[in-house]
């Protein structure tokens, strides 16, 4: 069995009950999302994260994409996936114009646990847990205005955080919306009517596609 056939049988296999819409044809992309990120606002992005000691040189979110994350963030946001908290800091720069927006981000291992905000009212505000999504997720009740995942990208997982984040977020992000991840999205959200068309923010780094959101533009 050539590689190829074996990720399309291990995609089948994650995927479990959407298997039989996906040999029907994968779900129809939507077109991606107009650019309307202005210089200024691509130098703030860079500016605050290097404040924070947060690099896009480690290539785990784009400025672009934190630039959505950014004008997403209201009201009570959670955030599956850390890595080195370069996410979090788009959440945390619009908690320092907004004191109404609180944060809980989780992740099974936090690589750098001593990361913090300066700001002490951000920090009483911010709610760090160390622990598996698919144990904290559920225990977790609605609503939350943003759900921002970015956890384990194997299907498996991520489809359980996924529906997870349906059932909990009133928007839903997903990042690194790769072809197989992507698809796995748009076939959960169309098993949902009610919720809101998905847009795809096209990433400039192509080994990660970019952004879908669940929710209004942004």
């Amino acid at each position: 069995m050539s590689q190829r056939a074996a990720r399309w049988q291990a995609y089948r296999s994650a995927l479990g009950d959407l298997a039989q819409t996906v040999e029907r044809g994968r779900p129809t992309r939507p077109k991606p999302e107009p650019r309307t990120w202005s210089g200024k606002e691509l130098r703030y992005a860079r500016r605050y994260t290097r404040m924070l000691g947060r690099s896009f040189e480690r290539r785990t979110v784009s400025p672009e994409e934190w630039l959505v994350l950014h004008r997403l963030a209201r009201g009570r946001i959670l955030e599956v996936g850390v890595h080195v908290w370069l996410s979090s800091t788009a959440f945390l720069s619009a908690m320092e114009h907004d004191p109404k927006i609180t944060l809980l981000s989780c992740d099974i291992r936090f690589l750098d646990p001593g990361f913090r905000h300066p700001n002490p009212d951000i920090e009483q505000r911010w709610l760090r847990v160390e622990q598996s999504s698919h144990i904290l997720l559920p225990s977790l009740l609605p609503p939350f205005d943003l759900v921002f995942i970015d956890g384990n990208h194997k299907l498996a997982f991520a489809e359980s955080d996924i529906r997870q984040a349906l059932r909990l977020g009133r928007t839903v992000a997903v990042h690194d919306c790769n072809y197989e991840l992507g698809d796995l999205f748009l076939g959960i959200v169309q098993e949902h009517p009610e919720r809101p068309p998905i847009r795809w923010y096209s990433d400039t780094m192509p080994c990660l596609k970019g952004l879908m959101v669940s929710g209004p533009p942004v």
